[in-house]
C-alpha cells in the first residue's frame, strides 16, 4: 500500500529536517574553523581529526543505543522534540567557551589558553552531538524510514538530502559575516536559539503516533539485530549499499572539513566572492538534487547509483586543477562537485530506507552511522591531515604563534574523487544483482 505524504508530514520533514542540518553545520563545518581561528599554531589540523573523529564515536554509539530504544518503546515524536531542544542549549554553550574566557578563568598564558579552549571545544562538541544523534540520526531518521515506503521514498530523500548544502547556504549568507567578524557568540545562541524553538515546534506538528503492538524482541536482540550473519545474508543490497555509501562518506571526509579553510585561506576567497562562489554552488546542487530525486523516483535507486557517483568524483577530481584566482572556474567545478556530493547522498540513503528491513528503522540507524559517520569521520579527516602536513605548498602566519603553518592543498579534493570513484564497484555489484533478480521474476 503506497503511502501519500500529507501537508503535515511535509512540514515535519521540511522544519525539522533542515534546522537539525542547520545545526549539524557547527559540527561539521564551523567547529573546525572556530579551532582554527583560536590560534593554535600547525597543530589545528590534529584538533580537527580528533574533533571528527570523538564525534563519529559518540554519534554512533548513540544512534545504536537511542535508536534500539525508541524501537523498543515508540515515542518518536518525544525522542525527536525533547532531543533538539537539548541540542539547541548545548549549542548555544559553544557561545561562552573562547580564548579570552579561558584566559580571564584559569589564568593561562595565550597559547595554553588557546589549546585549552580546543579541548573544551571538542568535550562540548561530544556532548552536543549526544543530543543531535538522539533526536536527528536516531529518532528523526528512523521516522522518516517508517513513514515512506517505495513509492515516495526517493521523492522525500530527494528533498532531504538538499538539507545539508541548503544549511550551509543559509548559514554562509546569513550568519558567515559574524565569524568573519570575531562575533562568534552571537553567531552559536542564534543557531542554538532556532534549534531549542524546532524542538518546541516538534511537540506541536508532528503527528501523534499510532499505538504499536507490542514488541516482545528483547533490547539487547534489536541491538545486534543489524550485524547477525543470518540478517546480512538475507539482504545483501543493504549491507553493499551500506559498502558504497562507506566509500562515499570517507571520500567526503577527506576535505569537507577544511572546506570553509581551503576556499577563505588558500583560495583566498572571502567577502561577498565566498558567499557568492558557494551560493552559487550549493543553490544550483540543491536544484540539481531535487531534479535527479524526482527521476530516479520514475526510473529507479539503482539506475542512479553509477552516475551519481561519477558526478561527484569527477567533479572533486575538476577542483583539483583551479588556479588561486580563478573565481568563475572555482563556482563551475564547485557546482558540479556539490551536485553529486548531494544528489549521490539522496541515492544512497534512499537505498539503505527502502531495504531496511521493516519495524527494526531505529534499530538499524546504528548500523548505518557506523558506516555513514564512525568509519568516515575516523579515517577521511586523518586522510586530510596527512595530505595538508605533507603535501601543502601554501602557507599562513599563526595569529598567537607567530609561526608558519600550513594550508589546506589542493591535493584534498584529487584524493577524494579517487576515493570517491571506487564507490563505483560496490555499485555496480549491486545493478548486476538487481538485473539478475529481475531476470529471475523475484
Amino acid at each position: 500500500m503506497n503511502k501519500k505524504v500529507s501537508v503535515r508530514q511535509w512540514m515535519v520533514y521540511i522544519i525539522i529536517g533542515l534546522i537539525g542540518q542547520i545545526a549539524w553545520v557547527i559540527e561539521n563545518m564551523y567547529l573546525n574553523t572556530y579551532i582554527f581561528s583560536f590560534g593554535v599554531g600547525e597543530s589545528y589540523s590534529s584538533y580537527i581529526s580528533i574533533t571528527n573523529a570523538a564525534s563519529a564515536i559518540v554519534a554512533v554509539l548513540t544512534t545504536i543505543l537511542l535508536g534500539t530504544l525508541s524501537d523498543r518503546i515508540g515515542k518518536r515524536k518525544y525522542f525527536i522534540s525533547v532531543g533538539y531542544v537539548l541540542w539547541g542549549i548545548s549549542t548555544l554553550a559553544f557561545g561562552f567557551i573562547n580564548v579570552t574566557s579561558i584566559q580571564s578563568l584559569f589564568g593561562l598564558e595565550a597559547l595554553s589558553a588557546a589549546k585549552t579552549a580546543a579541548v573544551l571545544v571538542i568535550v562540548l562538541d561530544c556532548i552536543m552531538t549526544f543530543f543531535g544523534s538522539t533526536s536527528n540520526d536516531a529518532a528523526f531518521n528512523a521516522y522518516v524510514t517508517e513513514t515512506t515506503d517505495s513509492s515516495n521514498v526517493s521523492k522525500v530523500q530527494g528533498v532531504l538530502a538538499t538539507f545539508p548544502i541548503l544549511s550551509m547556504l543559509i548559514v554562509f549568507g546569513l550568519l558567515n559575516p559574524l565569524t568573519e567578524n570575531g562575533n562568534w557568540n552571537l553567531f552559536f545562541y542564534i543557531i542554538g536559539g532556532i534549534t531549542l524553538v524546532a524542538g518546541i515546534l516538534g511537540f506541536f506538528i508532528i503527528p501523534k503516533e499510532e499505538k504499536k503492538e507490542t514488541d516482545k524482541t528483547g533490547f539487547w536482540e534489536r541491538l545486534i539485530s543489524g550485524f547477525l550473519p543470518k540478517n546480512i545474508k538475507s539482504n545483501p543490497t543493504l549491507y553493499i549499499g551500506l559498502i558504497a555509501f562507506l566509500i562515499y562518506c570517507i571520500a567526503s571526509n577527506i576535505f569537507m572539513p577544511y572546506l570553509m579553510i581551503y576556499v577563505q585561506y588558500t583560495m583566498e576567497i572571502t567577502g561577498f566572492e565566498f558567499i557568492l562562489a558557494l551560493g552559487i554552488a550549493l543553490i544550483i546542487g540543491a536544484v540539481v538534487t531535487i531534479i535527479l530525486g524526482f527521476i530516479q523516483n520514475k526510473i529507479g535507486i539503482m539506475k542512479m547509483l553509477i552516475p551519481t557517483a561519477l558526478l561527484f568524483g569527477v567533479g572533486c577530481i575538476l577542483l583539483f586543477f583551479v588556479q588561486k584566482g580563478n573565481l568563475l572556474l572555482f563556482i563551475l567545478f564547485a557546482t558540479i562537485m556539490m551536485s553529486g556530493y548531494m544528489s549521490q547522498s539522496s541515492t544512497l540513503n534512499a537505498l539503505i530506507r527502502e531495504y531496511t528491513p521493516h519495524g527494526q528503522e531505529g534499530s538499524y540507524q546504528g548500523l548505518r552511522m557506523i558506516f555513514q559517520v564512525a568509519i568516515p569521520m575516523c579515517t577521511g579527516p586523518v586522510i586530510g591531515e596527512l595530505i595538508v602536513r605533507n603535501m601543502s605548498n601554501a602557507t599562513y602566519v599563526d595569529s598567537l604563534t607567530k609561526e608558519l603553518s600550513p594550508l589546506p592543498p589542493n591535493y584534498i579534493f584529487l584524493f577524494a574523487g579517487i576515493v570517491g570513484l571506487i564507490s563505483i564497484v560496490p555499485s555496480v555489484i549491486m545493478l548486476i544483482k538487481s538485473k539478475a533478480k529481475n531476470n529471475k521474476g523475484e
